[in-house]
Order: C-alpha cells, then sequence, then structure tokens
C-alpha cells in the first residue's frame, strides 16, 4: 500500500524503502478532452484527489469545451416528381398504329401507313398516294335461305296434313258404305232363309 502525498508516492509500510519517484502533473492545456468525457475536467493534481471530476470551476487555460455534434434527423430524400405522358405523344402512338388498310406505297416499302388519303408518309415524300380496291364482300346468305327452306318445310308439312285428313274422311266414308252392304246382305239372306221355310211348310 503506498499513501499519496502531493508530489510523491511514499511505502506505507516502513521496514521498506523505496526511492521516492517525482510526480509530473499534466498541464491543463495539453490535454485534450475525449469527446465522451467532455462533461469531465482534469483538475490539478495538487489539488483534491487528483481524479476527473465533473467540476467546471478550474479552467487554467480556458481549454473550451466540445460539444456533441447534433446528427441530422433521418428525412426521407425527395422523390422525382412524376412526368406526364404528353398527348402529342399519346396522339403520335395512335397515328402510327398499322391499320388494316394501307396505301400500295406502304405495303411496297413494307412501312407504317395511317391510313389516311393521302397518307402522312406519302405526304411527306411527295408521292402519289392510292390504295388498292377492296372487294365488296357478299352477305352472308345462310341464315335468309335457311328461313326461306324452314318455311318451305312448313308448307310441306301443312300439305301433308291435309291430305291426311282427306283420306281420313274417305275412309270413313268407305268403312260406312261397307257397313251399310254387310247389313243389306246379312237381311237379304235372313229373307230368303223364312221364305224357304215358310214353302216347306205350305208343301
Amino acid at each position: 500500500m503506498f499513501a499519496y502525498e502531493p508530489g510523491f508516492y511514499v511505502p506505507v509500510n516502513q521496514g521498506y524503502e523505496h526511492p521516492a519517484l517525482p510526480y509530473h502533473p499534466f498541464a491543463a492545456h495539453e490535454m485534450t478532452p475525449h469527446p465522451e468525457y467532455e462533461g469531465y475536467v482534469l483538475v490539478n493534481p495538487t489539488q483534491g484527489n487528483g481524479w476527473l471530476s465533473e467540476s467546471h470551476d478550474y479552467h487554467p487555460n480556458k481549454v473550451p469545451r466540445f460539444s456533441t455534434p447534433v446528427l441530422p434527423s433521418a428525412t426521407t430524400p425527395p422523390r422525382a416528381p412524376a412526368v406526364p405522358i404528353s398527348p402529342v405523344s399519346f396522339v403520335t402512338r395512335q397515328k402510327f398504329k398499322r391499320t388494316a388498310t394501307a396505301c400500295e406505297e406502304c405495303r411496297k416499302k413494307k412501312q407504317k401507313c395511317d391510313g389516311e388519303d393521302p397518307c402522312q408518309a406519302c405526304k411527306d415524300q411527295n408521292i402519289n398516294c392510292q390504295y388498292r380496291e377492296v372487294p365488296i364482300r357478299k352477305k352472308d346468305q345462310g341464315p335468309e335461305r335457311l328461313m326461306q327452306l324452314m318455311e318451305h318445310l312448313h308448307k310441306q308439312i301443312a300439305m301433308l296434313n291435309d291430305r291426311i285428313v282427306e283420306m281420313r274422311a274417305m275412309l270413313d266414308e268407305q268403312d260406312r258404305r261397307l257397313r251399310l252392304q254387310t247389313q243389306n246382305w246379312h237381311r237379304h239372306n235372313s229373307n230368303n232363309n223364312n221364305n224357304a221355310n215358310v214353302g216347306e211348310v205350305c208343301a
């Protein structure tokens, strides 16, 4: 154990002699305070206990304190403004869209044609713009012909039904006549039998 005195370290045990070591205090202006210990100031070793203290009264050379740097707050970087689509470019895209009918010059050069008369490409090149004559497509007569066929079939079926009704009436008439003839024949036979029986009785 050593006892602390200003300027020297003296051992407590008197039986052991050790040469005294001189103490060299640090000058306050030679020390640069660390940022972590900016609240502490090195005091004079001859005063107090020689440790770092929070006392701010002792400033031999008025060493300025280092303030903690203030970090800027995290902010979101501003976004770039959205660029609106120009209506001119939109119209241009629609204008140069490939059409179903192209002029002869655009067909030969295999380039896009806007379908106008004259087209823009022929205007720019000062070329006579001509279009191929498209034949007019005939109207599909399939459904119309099918309707006509159905009407014809309906008429044929109606005629057949009328013919069946006439034939049924004729058959009914023939059946009635056959019944009358059969009844007359039975009646005639019965009369003949009766007359024969009467003749035999009289004889």
